[in-house]
C-alpha cells in the first residue's frame, strides 16, 4: 500500500469520525433543546394552575366588601350572589391562560391527561351556576312560608349550592378535594421537568 493510498484511508476515516461526531453533537443538542422546551411548558401550566388556585381563592371568598357591590346597592342577597361574577370577570386572565396553555401541554407532552385543565372547567362552571341559582332562585325563596317538606328540601339545595359558592376551611367543601387531585396530577407529570 502506498503513502497516497493510506493518507486517503485515514483521511476518509477522520472525515466520517467528524461527521459521527456532529451527528452526535447535534442530536444531544436536540434532545437539550426539547428537554429545555418541556421543563419551560412545564414550568409556565404549574405557575397557570397555582394562579388559578388564587382566582379560585379570591372568587369563593365568603367576605363580600361594599366596594364590590353596585352603587346604588340595596345589599341584598341576590346582590351578593353577583359578586361572585364580578369576580371572576376580574380575574378571567388567569382562566384565559391556563386554556391557552393547555395546547402546548398536549403537544409537548402528548400521553399525559388532559383532565386537569377539563376539571378546572367543571369546577369554574359549578361554582358560577350555583351562585346563579343562590341569587336568582334559592336566596329569594328564603324566607317565605314553604312547607316543612318543601322547606328542607329548600334548606339542602341551598347547602349543597352555598357549599360551592363559599370557601369552606372543613370537609364540607367539595372543591377542594377535586382541585387538590387536578393539580396533582399536573405536578406529577410537570415534575421531573421543572427543578
Amino acid at each position: 500500500m502506498t503513502y497516497l493510498e493510506t493518507f486517503s484511508i485515514v483521511e476518509s476515516l477522520a472525515v466520517t469520525s467528524a461527521a459521527i461526531v456532529a451527528i452526535i453533537g447535534i442530536n444531544a443538542w436536540r434532545r437539550e433543546a426539547k428537554w429545555k422546551r418541556k421543563a419551560e411548558v412545564a414550568e409556565e401550566v404549574l405557575l397557570a394552575f397555582h394562579k388559578v388556585q388564587a382566582a379560585f381563592e379570591v372568587i369563593r371568598s365568603p367576605a363580600v366588601w361594599q366596594d364590590e357591590l353596585p352603587p346604588d346597592s340595596t345589599g341584598s342577597l341576590q346582590e351578593k350572589a353577583a359578586v361572585t361574577s364580578r369576580r371572576f370577570h376580574a380575574n378571567a386572565d388567569a382562566f384565559t391562560h391556563l386554556r391557552t396553555l393547555r395546547w402546548k401541554y398536549h403537544i409537548m407532552f402528548p400521553k399525559a391527561s388532559e383532565e386537569p385543565f377539563k376539571e378546572v372547567e367543571l369546577l369554574l362552571g359549578k361554582i358560577l351556576s350555583s351562585s346563579h341559582m343562590l341569587g336568582a332562585v334559592v336566596w329569594p325563596r328564603q324566607g317565605t312560608n314553604l312547607p316543612e317538606e318543601e322547606f328542607q328540601k329548600h334548606l339542602n339545595e341551598m347547602h349543597e349550592l352555598e357549599s360551592w359558592h363559599w370557601r369552606f376551611n372543613d370537609e364540607r367543601d367539595p372543591f377542594k378535594p377535586r382541585f387538590a387531585n387536578a393539580l396533582r396530577q399536573v405536578e406529577a407529570e410537570c415534575s421531573r421537568y421543572v427543578a
